[in-house]
């Protein structure tokens, strides 16, 4: 049987068409451009066809031409341009809206030769296998000119090629759909602002191999995913056990229910800081753990924690204030009659003087509450700070251990500053505190005041000062001092290197608010293990230094009409003895209201009220704007122990003619009553 025989030519052809066919279907399978396949399956109809010319084209987006992917001439003159769209008409059309392989062999004497676009390739014949996913025709395999006729088989292997090619697009289609899925995906992923973490469980489920870790879980955890994937949970996080995440894992992987883990601690010796995770079990059994970093939450919640405490300290301190200038005021009243009494008993005279210096020290202290609770007057005026300076050390030399030296160096002022020596000394006690705790139970504080006056401005801690004279005062210790690292927020509030317990981080936050609204600044100089020392640096002023009247010379008598109204009836009495002893016809009142239908009923009857401004039923404020009401020329005079409604303003606002803050000292009522009294008599 010789070469050409029919059965040795169609063995022959079946295994070409398979080996082609195998070619091709692995080159779908292995498909990683879509453009490379459709070429290699378009040869691979042309060498089973026989055809010389075609081309490969797929369906526009709006569906209404092809856009061709290629196009082969078969070596014959072609001047169509390959990037133009390819109108679907002609045989093409019957191929699309049959969703078959259709062809024509006498192409030159058919319908179909109208269509053919001027430049075209000379065309035999033609055959069009049309690419089909589902019920839409996506695309078109064009083959032409054969050397003889197509035949059934050719319309076949051509259909054949039109379905690989179909599901090659199809593949490569998913694909990007799929690498575009991925991405974005990835990108949500590694954008998220949430720790996001992938673990396999291994150990039957008693331990997790990290497989991937998002971009910011990445940063919370201290971490990077190319030197952690793969490693086990318990070798990365070694506090996850004490923490109970581990356990949380566990549970979620073994019921499928998604596990929560609230704020908690995770401290391992690498990495402290408050986590909460939530974690869940994806269908394939890898478990999620989506966590995030509330340190900085937790560290609001506690100073927000630690202001309510603050402003509740405040108000208890502000009534513990008002109580205790009540008593204050007894004593330093009767002290002051007690001392007038014993002039001629030099001894006893002397301890009344300690008990009135024992006064005004424990007022100064009420003063130093008020001002930490924000409710102190805060007036200032021109005043020199070496007094205050050696007040405060006094008054800490009884209270530091044995072992710590203080040592003072004080000039004499060239000029006041205007301040309020309450807050100024409240800065002294806060800087003398913090040096105490830096050099432990033995060392040095030292406490200086200079003068000193820049041509030039100067920086500070939270700026520059302008040129000028300045009372600079300076504590400083031989001490652990400060590490450098932390210097520009050592006067951040509530910022504290002391351990627990040992302080709130309150003390440089409210030297540095004082020192600022006193317009001044603060330098900071430390060397860790030698010492640290703080710079109060307070503008000096022209204005000279109010010089109390201590005339020795007891103030006039009178014979005027005074209305007392205080509900501690102590400081009542004791302020109606004393007014009655100058001449003064007193009435006392401890109610309020009471003293108010007193004075409604008669109001001519008095010609001045000196009123507490806190009392039940009615306030000082509000009992004197009745007074005012009734009688306007009727004067005024308010003490207060604690009012945050109370200033000087607000009691010339309303015709009240002196505010004093308890204790008030007895000459000084009754040289103000008499000055009122004289001040409104025609010269």
């Amino acid at each position: 049987m010789n070469a050409s025989s029919p059965h040795t030519s169609a063995s022959q052809v079946g295994s070409k068409e398979l080996e082609v066919l195998y070619h091709c279907a692995r080159s779908v399978l292995e498909s990683v451009s879509f453009d490379v396949t459709a070429r290699e399956i378009f040869d691979s109809a042309r060498k089973l066809t026989g055809a010389k010319s075609g081309y490969v084209a797929l369906l526009s987006v709006d569906g209404m031409e092809n856009e061709v992917l290629f196009l082969e001439s078969g070596g014959l003159p072609c001047t169509v341009d390959e990037s133009l769209p390819m109108p679907i008409r002609g045989l093409r059309e019957v191929a699309y809206r049959l969703k078959k392989t259709v062809c024509e062999n006498d192409f030159m004497h058919s319908e179909w030769l109208k269509f053919m676009p001027p430049g075209h390739v000379d065309l035999r014949n033609v055959m069009f296998a049309p690419l089909c996913i589902g019920q839409q025709t996506v695309g078109i395999i064009g083959l032409a000119n054969k050397d003889g006729d197509f035949s059934d088989e050719d319309l076949r292997v051509a259909g054949v090629m039109g379905d690989l090619a179909a599901i090659a697009l199809n593949n490569s289609r998913n694909q990007h759909r799929l690498r575009e899925n991925e991405a974005y995906l990835r990108s949500l992923f590694d954008n998220m602002t949430t720790g996001v973490a992938v673990y396999d469980a291994i150990d039957n489920g008693n331990d997790f191999r990290l497989l991937d870790l998002n971009a910011i879980g990445q940063v919370y955890s201290r971490i990077n995913i190319s030197d952690a994937r793969g490693k086990r949970v318990t070798e990365l996080f070694p506090a996850v056990v004490e923490m109970g995440l581990l356990d949380r894992l566990r549970q979620c992987y073994r019921t499928g229910e998604p596990q929560h883990l609230p704020h908690t601690l995770y401290e391992d010796g690498r990495l402290t800081q408050w986590v909460e995770n939530r974690t869940f079990r994806l269908p394939s059994g890898l478990v999620v753990a989506m966590f995030d970093d509330r340190t900085e939450q937790r560290a609001l919640e506690q100073r927000l924690q630690q202001s309510e405490k603050m402003q509740a300290i405040g108000v208890l301190a502000g009534g513990i204030a008002h109580d205790f200038n009540n008593i204050l005021g007894a004593i330093l009243g009767y002290g002051e009659m007690l001392a007038s009494e014993l002039s001629e008993e030099p001894v006893l005279s002397q301890y009344v003087s300690h008990i009135l210096q024992s006064v005004d020290r424990a007022k100064n202290m009420v003063y130093q509450i008020l001002s930490f609770s924000r409710q102190s007057p805060g007036v200032k005026s021109p005043q020199y700070i070496r007094p205050v300076i050696k007040e405060a050390v006094l008054l800490l030399r009884g209270s530091l251990p044995s072992g710590i030296r203080i040592d003072t160096r004080l000039e004499r002022e060239q000029a006041p500053v205007i301040m309020n020596s309450t807050q100024i000394h409240e800065v002294l006690l806060n800087l003398c505190t913090n040096a105490s705790h830096a050099v432990d139970e033995t060392g040095c504080i030292q406490v200086t005041l200079s003068n000193k006056h820049f041509r030039q401005p100067f920086e500070v801690f939270d700026g520059e000062l302008p040129a000028g004279p300045y009372s600079v005062f300076c504590v400083s210790d031989d001490g652990v001092g400060i590490p450098g690292n932390i210097h520009s927020k050592i006067f951040e509030p509530f910022f504290t290197t002391k351990k627990e317990g040992k302080g709130t981080g309150m003390g440089l936050s409210v030297v540095f608010g004082i020192v600022k609204d006193h317009g001044g600044g603060i330098t900071l100089t430390s060397v860790e293990n030698e010492g640290t020392c703080f710079c109060i640096y307070l503008p000096q002023t022209e204005v000279p230094v109010e010089r109390s009247e201590n005339s020795s010379v007891t103030p006039r008598n009178g014979t005027e009409s005074i209305m007392i109204v205080d509900d501690e009836a102590v400081l009542c009495d004791m302020m109606t003895a004393s007014l009655r002893k100058a001449g003064y016809m007193v009435h006392r009142f401890t109610d309020g209201l009471l003293a108010l239908e007193a004075f409604s009923a008669a109001p001519d009857d008095y010609d001045l009220v000196i009123t507490d401004q806190t009392m039940p039923g009615i306030s000082g404020l509000s009992l004197a704007k009745e007074i005012r009401r009734i009688r306007s020329d009727c004067h005024v005079i308010m003490c207060t122990g604690y009012s945050n409604k109370v200033n000087e303003q607000v009691c010339s606002e309303h015709g009240i003619k002196k505010l004093f803050y308890k204790p008030v000292r007895l000459r000084e009522l009754t040289e103000a009553i008499r000055q009122i009294f004289d001040s409104n008599k025609s010269p």
